[in-house]
């Protein structure tokens, strides 16, 4: 075989290498945007009410990305906060939702549509009141008003 044409094969193995990884890279661009929840453009900024006692719900976008806000139904020993960061690996937002040492957990929420937000949350075994109850427990958040 001649020197030329296994350089012409070499050279084109190349190129068709380049495609393939540039196809991948534009690929996994397309999905990144396509898993980047609506909530992200949306967002979970505003004020929410609905199930699982968490009374009113204020949230904010945060400077570094994610939400962080307040929560009116507590025991009444320090005020409700929340904050809550997207995982993109798992496609909802997770937190952390707290009264002080009274009562915390963590919290997961699904990106929001049609003004609703759903989610879980567990109570963690290190509360003074009412320590890992509950385990598990789902809630449905209602948007209130303007974002």
């Amino acid at each position: 075989m001649p020197r030329q044409s296994r350089k012409s094969r070499a050279q084109l193995a190349v190129v068709a290498a380049l495609l393939l990884v540039a196809t991948a890279v534009s690929a996994l661009a397309v999905l990144s945007v396509w898993k980047t929840p609506r909530a992200q453009s949306l967002g979970l900024a505003g004020r929410w009410t609905g199930g699982g006692g968490w009374g009113v719900v204020v949230l904010e976008r945060r400077p570094s990305g994610g939400f962080e806000g307040t929560y009116s139904s507590t025991y009444g020993r320090d005020v409700g906060r929340i904050t809550l960061q997207w995982i993109p690996e798992r496609g909802h937002y997770e937190g952390e939702w707290s009264e002080g040492t009274y009562r915390f957990g963590k919290v997961i929420v699904e990106p929001p549509g049609d003004g609703t937000a759903r989610g879980e949350y567990s109570a963690d075994a290190g509360c003074e009141l009412n320590p890992g109850i509950p385990a598990s427990e789902e809630f449905r958040w209602e948007r209130q008003g303007e974002q």
